[in-house]
């Protein structure tokens, strides 16, 4: 019986897991990351301090350097961009059912989009206007948009988070940064002398 068994019956052979291979990291930096974890092993506090901050510093180093070689790509490979920014999208696009008042639950993003503003519009206390006739002695605030100011906010951008509503990747914007500050920098400076805020 166990002759046939073993004859006609498949085994089950368990799968080796190996870890994904991250594509950002280099060799040397491979090797870091095991020295470190080898004196974490031995309990060797001060070589362990060391090695964390240079770990630190090589892998922000590694992590940049792909993402420039990934940029440099995009020019002739516009299905990798596509690919990149679906990847690094962390937000959920799809919004969750919620349960409105009278205990049934919302089917269509709309009703929930109304359900919410309907919430928060009860929530939040509004304040009186304020009339700014009154004080006319004052002078207006003038603010002057430059573009080094521009782009000095974009270079310190984080490019890790995930993007505002707009879907525009905070790693995009901040390696475009030499070319879309001057004219971000006229379209916030027109936008404050006009006092109407762009649609698109």
């Amino acid at each position: 019986m166990h002759a046939l068994i073993q004859q006609h019956v498949p085994t089950n052979t368990a799968k080796r897991i190996t870890k994904q291979k991250n594509h950002c990291m280099t060799k040397a930096t491979v090797k870091v990351i095991k020295k470190r974890n080898q004196a974490c092993s031995t309990h060797r506090k001060p070589e362990l301090q060391q090695i964390q901050i240079t770990e630190k510093t090589i892998i922000k180093r590694d992590k940049n350097n792909y993402q420039r070689h990934l940029i440099d790509r995009f020019k002739d490979h516009p299905k990798l961009f596509y690919d990149c920014t679906t990847n690094m999208n962390t937000v959920r696009t799809r919004v969750p059912n919620i349960t409105k008042q009278d205990r049934s639950l919302t089917t269509t993003n709309s009703e929930t989009a109304s359900v919410l503003c309907d919430y928060f519009s009860i929530t939040f206390v509004q304040e009186k206007d304020l009339d700014i006739t009154e004080n006319t002695d004052c002078n207006p605030l003038t603010i002057t948009v430059t573009r080094d100011h521009v782009l000095k906010l974009l270079l310190k951008l984080r490019s890790d988070k995930s993007p505002g509503p707009d879907n525009i990747q905070p790693m995009f914007l901040r390696a475009t940064a030499q070319n879309i500050a001057e004219p971000l920098s006229l379209i916030f400076q027109k936008s404050l002398e006009d006092g109407v805020v762009p649609e698109d």
